[in-house]
C-alpha cells in the first residue's frame, strides 16, 4: 500500500475506483457532489470519507472534522480522517463501523456493519497499538480487531469474531477469541 498523497488527481482516482469501478464518467465532480450530499449508501460514506481525508491532509482540519461529523450523523459510524485506507474500499452497510485514527487498511478491502478497529483497553492511538490490515481483506459483520495486530493479505474475518492476535496471509479468523482456520489448498 502506498502512502497518502495530497493531489486532487489521487482523490479522483480513488473515487473513480470506489464509486464507478474505474470507468470514466462525465460530470465526475458533479456526480460525486450529488452522492455526498444526497446518498445514503456505502459509496456515499466512502466519498465523504475521501473528501474529509483530502481536507485533513491539505491542512483544513476544521472542514475535515465537519465532514467526519457528517459521516457520524448520516451513517452512524466513525472513520477517523487520519486512518490510512487504500484504494477500493467497500462499505456494504456502513452503520456502526468504527475505524480509529492511525489504523492502516490495505487496498480492495470490504467492511460490513458494526465492525470496530481500534486500540485495546482505552490505550492512546500510539504507534503500534492499532490494527494494520493487508490487501483484499473481508471484515464480516460485527468483527472486532483490537490492538497492534497485523492482518495479512487475502484474509477473511468471520462474523462477530474478536481478533487480538496476528492473522497470516490467506487464513480465516473465526470465533471469540478468534482462532485461525487453515487456508484452502488448491487442487
Amino acid at each position: 500500500m502506498t502512502g497518502p498523497s495530497n493531489s486532487i488527481g489521487t482523490v479522483k482516482r480513488q473515487l473513480s475506483i470506489e464509486l464507478f469501478r474505474g470507468r470514466a464518467r462525465s460530470f465526475f465532480w458533479l456526480r460525486v457532489g450529488a452522492l455526498v450530499l444526497t446518498g445514503m449508501d456505502g459509496r456515499a460514506c466512502v466519498a465523504t470519507l475521501r473528501i474529509a481525508q483530502a481536507l485533513d491532509r491539505a491542512g483544513h482540519a476544521i472542514l475535515a472534522r465537519w465532514m467526519v461529523r457528517r459521516i457520524e450523523r448520516r451513517f452512524q459510524c466513525y472513520i477517523g480522517p487520519r486512518a490510512e485506507i487504500g484504494d477500493g474500499l467497500r462499505l456494504a452497510h456502513p452503520v456502526g463501523i468504527v475505524i480509529g485514527n492511525g489504523v492502516v487498511i490495505g487496498e480492495r478491502c470490504a467492511i460490513y456493519q458494526n465492525v470496530s478497529l481500534g486500540s485495546a483497553h482505552g490505550e492512546s492511538d500510539g504507534e503500534g497499538r492499532l490494527p494494520a490490515v493487508g490487501d483484499d481483506v473481508l471484515l464480516s459483520t460485527g468483527s472486532v480487531l483490537i490492538g497492534g495486530i497485523m492482518i495479512g493479505n487475502n484474509v477473511s474475518v468471520g462474523a462477530n469474531a474478536v481478533v487480538v492476535r496476528d492473522v497470516p496471509d490467506g487464513h480465516t479468523a473465526v470465533g471469540v477469541p478468534a482462532r485461525l482456520v487453515s487456508p484452502k489448498v488448491a487442487a
